[in-house]
């Protein structure tokens, strides 16, 4: 550890103010196999991260099975955009000739040229800011066959996507499309409830949230399980590493 290091900065500023005197531990000694400057410190706690998220993720995908829920792992942009593209092509429009699909607007959802890849497909995309009032999005999203979204946490335990309110991703994206598709980055699965109410303890949702667990489904009727009934009646989570 060279006295220009980060490391040996960092040591000495920490011993200055405990107050301490004598020589900056040895860092080999205290990082076993990390070399003298270098920015993996944090690397191992980083790897078991990616574990857990991968866990989560494994354990949601199973508790969506029983949810009528299709959940998987997407690993690059190009594969998001053919996925979405494979579900559109394969999912029936119900109110209208022609399958149409309404689109939050995030980052993500431009950086994977999911629009474009279904317009590639004969597939007319919508989204918020292009409609010329929120009633005509509104009778938008009533008539498509799709809504896309990006969902902001996802919780394992119980299969259960968090989305907040707000006028780049309106909460009728979610609930008024024949189906749904929700793209979950792995950094926003989270493993229980608690942890999600500690994250809002810190940042409130002061615009509402939507919970989902599964597409919806009612069995009012003679105790049989019928989908669709108030909302969507597919509903595809994709995870994604990228």
């Amino acid at each position: 550890m060279g006295p220009d290091s980060a490391e040996h900065r960092f040591f000495v500023t920490l011993r200055t103010a405990l107050e301490r005197r004598g020589p900056s531990p040895d860092f080999e000694s205290l990082f076993p196999g990390k070399t003298g400057g270098s920015s993996s410190i944090l690397g191992p706690d980083a790897m078991t991260k990616h574990r857990e998220r991968q866990q989560w993720i494994q354990a949601f995908i199973e508790e969506a099975k029983a949810l009528f829920m299709d959940a998987t792992r997407i690993e690059t942009p190009e594969q998001l955009a053919d996925a979405i593209g494979a579900i559109a092509e394969a999912t029936h429009a119900e109110w209208a000739p022609v399958r149409t699909a309404v689109c939050c607007n995030h980052p993500m959802i431009a950086h994977a040229a999911i629009a474009d890849n279904l317009r590639d497909r004969h597939i007319d995309v919508h989204f918020p800011d292009a409609a010329a009032s929120p009633e005509a999005f509104r009778n938008r999203c009533a008539e498509a066959t799709l809504g896309i979204f990006v969902a902001d946490y996802a919780i394992a335990e119980s299969a259960t996507l968090v989305l907040r309110n707000c006028a780049d991703c309106p909460r009728l994206v979610s609930l008024l499309p024949s189906a749904s598709i929700a793209i979950v980055p792995m950094e926003c699965i989270l493993p229980t409830f608690s942890q999600l109410a500690d994250i809002l303890a810190c940042s409130p949702a002061n615009e509402g949230m939507s919970f989902i667990t599964g597409p919806s489904k009612t069995a009012d009727i003679e105790a049989v399980m019928v989908q669709g009934a108030h909302g969507p009646r597919s509903l595809h989570v994709l995870f994604t590493s990228f």
